[in-house]
């Protein structure tokens, strides 16, 4: 079966028998579909070519091909064009309304207010199918970093403990041998040891991008302070403000990471690029708008970044931070917005309606830490 299943993915991929077989020693997901571990060995090119031509001999090549291509299928996946893709598809709620009706939704009229004598039918209507669709498609795309996030620590961790274990058994090996065959070896052991500590430091910041180790196990506040405390290391130089709420837990995985994203982009940009001598830091929640009053019903956070670094020049188009923020923000149903600071600088400013919870509530309560099995 193991044979089989490496035929098929020469066969998909278009791949050389040699290509096979480094390809499968090399891609997790590969070892995962040939039913491998790390450590079980990998036939061959020869073994694979041989294989191959005993089925082509026997008539039998053709026919496995197809009842695994239906298998597949079955399954949910297509394979095509050397590929097999897996799509998620989010649906967008489909509506059909009047003119008038469009033109009154397009003026931020709630449901009630276009149907006010049909109660039945503004239950039914959705007059924020697009930033309903932009917070799913937020959370999809936040949920899928975690996912990775995971399967990186898992994969990795373990093959890495494994190498160090290995290395130090060699080192341990090489000081019962003759002076020159321990010198080798030692050497050699402390060669992987160095590759292992780059792959581990490596490891813990592509995860860290990915999604913040410690987000879901502290409060909100803590983990913008240890965000901020760290750039304050980083940039002693610099001047920092910082007014934080004391006791704020959780808005929710959503709203927590894109106030930790939109503070790490803003901090990075004012002392990398702009060359800030002074950034303030302004996070606070509002009461919610008076009954009656226009706005969300929610209470809102407010969040303020401004520096006195060079500014953004006249003219130019928002970069792909600026633009992820914002995007992320109104996806929330927040406001967003970017200014020239009197004097100099750059303001950023952001306003998100919330809703408060306590870390309990979390469903990621009681995950393992990221960082784990990576030092």
């Amino acid at each position: 079966m193991l044979k089989f299943k490496m035929l098929y993915l020469q066969a998909q991929h278009g791949l050389s028998f040699e290509q096979s077989e480094h390809l499968v020693r090399d891609r997790l997901s590969w070892m995962r579909f040939c039913g491998l571990s790390i450590a079980e060995p990998v036939p061959d090119a020869s073994t694979l070519w041989d294989f191959r031509e005993a089925l082509i001999a026997k008539g039998a090549l053709e026919r496995l091909f197809d009842r695994l291509d239906r298998a597949i299928k079955d399954a949910g996946y297509l394979p095509m064009s050397g590929q097999i893709v897996d799509a998620s598809l989010v649906a967008a709620p489909r509506q059909r309304n009047t003119k008038d009706e469009k033109e009154a939704i397009k003026a931020g009229k709630s449901a009630d207010e276009i149907w006010p004598d049909q109660p039945a039918k503004a239950a039914q209507k959705d007059t924020d199918a697009r930033e309903k669709l932009s917070q799913q498609l937020v959370t999809l795309q936040d949920t899928e970093r975690k996912n990775l996030a995971y399967e990186l620590h898992d994969e990795i961790g373990p093959c890495l403990f494994g190498i160090t274990v290995d290395a130090r058994a060699i080192a341990a090996k090489a000081r019962t041998l003759g002076p020159v065959d321990a010198a080798e070896l030692a050497e050699r052991a402390q060669a992987i040891l160095d590759i292992v500590a780059h792959m581990q430091e490596h490891s813990r910041g592509l995860l860290y991008r990915l999604r913040p180790m410690a987000l879901g196990e502290v409060s909100l506040s803590r983990l913008l302070d240890d965000l901020i405390e760290r750039f304050r290391q980083r940039e002693p130089q610099v001047a920092w403000l910082i007014s934080l709420p004391d006791e704020l837990t959780s808005c929710g995985e959503t709203v927590d990471l894109t106030l930790y994203r939109m503070i790490q982009e803003c901090l990075t940009n004012a002392a990398r690029h702009a060359c800030a001598t002074r950034i303030e830091v302004t996070l606070a929640m509002l009461d919610p708008p008076a009954e009656g009053a226009p706005g969300s019903a929610k209470s809102q956070l407010e969040l303020c970044v401004s520096d006195n670094g060079r500014g953004i020049p006249v003219g130019t188009p928002p970069g792909l931070g600026l633009t992820g923020m914002s995007q992320r923000v109104r996806a929330l149903g927040g406001r967003f917005a970017v200014m020239a600071r009197p004097g100099g600088g750059t303001i950023v400013r952001a306003c998100i309606p919330v809703e408060l919870l306590e870390l309990a509530d979390l469903d990621n309560m009681g995950s393992p830490r990221l960082d784990e099995g990576l030092s």
